[in-house]
């Protein structure tokens, strides 16, 4: 809505354009789309039985910022992103799937993804 494109990777480019430096567009059931002057990633979204999305953007944000905290690339960021709202999903409220950081991963793994 706000760059008036469709195409997530138009979206990214109008704000880098703008001054922005590492673009996230979530892209709900599709993932998300990453970009910045060195890389671009679309990362899929993890396939579960979603019953509430409550908190589920807020749980994709920590898990991204957890990512770069740590100082991993930005396609490893979108991964644990993903895992991470993919888990909140699941249950009914913002709150009541909380996991450790090794049970996430775990998750992640056994979904067949190298992480």
């Amino acid at each position: 809505m706000l760059s008036g494109k469709e195409d997530p990777e138009a979206m990214a480019d109008l704000f880098m354009e703008m001054g922005a430096k590492n673009i996230v567009i979530k892209l709900g059931s599709q993932g998300c789309f990453i970009k910045n002057s060195r890389e671009k990633h679309l990362v899929p979204a993890f396939k579960v039985k979603a019953v509430d999305a409550t908190g589920a953007g807020d749980s994709f944000v920590a898990g991204f910022i957890t990512g770069l905290v740590k100082g991993w690339d930005l396609k490893r960021c979108g991964i644990f992103a993903n895992a991470l709202g993919a888990q909140c999903v699941m249950t009914m409220g913002a709150s009541d799937w909380e996991k450790s950081f090794d049970e996430v991963v775990e998750f992640i793994k056994g979904q067949g993804i190298e992480f």
